[in-house]
């Protein structure tokens, strides 16, 4: 039982750190992106955009396997070292959800309208000063939205097993390490982690419905 319970604080504090990492570059770049993209006019925006909302449907297994040759040895990114470890898989995790953060965030920023931002904006805030008032007033959604991109990347597998190769205390998260004992045949651990791994996703569930509330009332 030891073994169990050090396994799955191994692979909750790894879950958890990598995914809080990827949320926070996906929150500090996403927001003034989507900011950017809502407020300039140039020719390319509608692509952009369209482009932005086809990445919400790219298959993680796919874009896992497009990074792993960016980031093994011989890719363009070999030099880095990244391949098998955290960090390779915050990248994968910040670049599957951020096209859902920037849907999101704009289609928040559309029903918030022009008026406000063109006030900030007119006292002489950059993007990144901008992106925080969006933030102060309209926090409870922009959290729920952060909720969501966090769901998405717990509930990830494909992209985690091939970027960060399911090595124990190092890559492993709760999916890739309750495929790994389902397979062994390990099914007490198998069921443990993915009780744990429920009980985080019901929490987020929980605090999403909160903050729905919260934005609504506002």
């Amino acid at each position: 039982m030891n073994a169990y319970l050090e396994e799955i604080r191994e692979v909750l504090l790894l879950s958890l750190g990598t995914c809080t990492v990827s949320l926070s570059l996906v929150f500090i770049f996403g927001l003034p992106l989507t900011l950017f993209l809502f407020l300039k006019k140039f020719s390319r925006k509608n692509l952009i955009l369209a482009l932005c909302q086809s990445l919400l449907f790219i298959p993680s297994v796919t874009l896992g396997l497009l990074l792993y040759f960016l980031l093994r040895r011989n890719g363009v990114l070999g030099s880095l070292e990244l391949l098998y470890t955290p960090g390779a898989l915050i990248i994968g995790q910040f670049l599957l959800i951020i096209p859902l953060f920037v849907a999101l965030s704009y289609h928040l920023l559309r029903s918030l309208g022009t008026e406000y931002l063109e006030q900030v904006i007119s006292l002489g805030a950059n993007l990144f000063q901008l992106g925080f008032a969006v933030f102060r007033k309209c926090r409870p959604q922009i959290l729920a939205a952060v909720i969501i991109c966090g769901s998405r990347v717990l509930s990830e597998t494909s992209m985690a097993m091939i970027l960060g190769g399911n090595i124990k205390g190092q890559t492993r998260l709760f999916t890739t390490a309750i495929v790994l004992h389902t397979m062994r045949g390990e099914f007490e651990i198998a069921v443990l982690l993915g009780l744990v791994l429920f009980l985080i996703s019901a929490g987020l569930g929980f605090l999403f419905i909160l903050f729905q509330k919260d934005g609504t009332a506002d």
